[in-house]
């Protein structure tokens, strides 16, 4: 459990911090996003008390999301066309946070899949 902004929610700790003046990173399980809390606002319960209600939000992914990006040509009259781009680039990442910015409460990170299908 984590006390932040005034109420306790469950949590996760997604990570202990290398220094002791750092705060703890913790995701919020109902409510989906990650926050920094320092140690006294975080109190450890029994697994098990907690888990008999479903979790209500859910970390996902959007697979094979391909940005793309404005090609433009100056051959008789200005034309532009929208292209699938190879990457993502910082145009297309802008793009996508504005999207998710108007949501409540999300995060977007984008990142790449090797040949396995991993995350690298």
């Amino acid at each position: 459990m984590v006390y932040h902004q005034e109420f306790w929610a469950r949590g996760r700790m997604e990570g202990i911090p290398a220094v002791k003046t750092e705060k703890f990173l913790v995701f919020l399980l109902d409510y989906g996003y990650t926050v920094k809390e320092e140690l006294i606002n975080i109190v450890p319960v029994n697994f098990g008390d907690w888990t008999s209600v479903p979790y209500q939000a859910k970390k996902v992914c959007l697979v094979d999301v391909i940005p793309v990006s404005l090609q433009y040509s100056y051959e008789e009259e200005i034309s532009l066309i929208l292209k699938k781009s190879k990457y993502w680039d910082p145009a297309a990442t802008r793009f996508v946070e504005a999207i998710f910015a108007k949501l409540p409460k999300t995060e977007f990170e984008p990142v790449t899949l090797n040949q396995e299908g991993t995350v690298h």
